[in-house]
């Protein structure tokens, strides 16, 4: 962020779920995690629960093997993927939290 120059623009948590003290501002524009993929799955409520219509949500750090699971638990949260990157083995999805 500063490298980009958004520094001010950006906080950046490490938490484990939601229940952080800095994540009680809900709901978010945007949520970037680069995590497993189990716990991302079991985090799809939570970011559901967490953004409203038109958020965005990055996730990384998923084996292409496993990103069609990913995908399934987001979009049972009302999660529409908008672009799946794949690099080395390694997914990357942008969804869009949908009304």
């Amino acid at each position: 962020a500063e490298i980009n120059g958004v520094k001010g623009l950006i906080d950046a948590i490490v938490a484990e779920g939601f229940e952080h003290a800095d994540l009680k501002a809900a709901p978010f524009d945007l949520i970037v995690a680069n995590i497993l993929a189990d716990p991302l799955k079991m985090l799809a409520p939570d970011f559901a629960a967490n953004t409203e219509a038109g958020a965005r949500v990055v996730l990384s750090g998923i084996l292409d093997t496993q990103a069609d699971g990913v995908l399934a638990a987001y979009a049972a949260e009302k999660f529409a993927c908008t672009k799946r990157i794949q690099k080395d083995g390694w997914s990357t999805l942008m969804l869009e939290r949908l009304a």
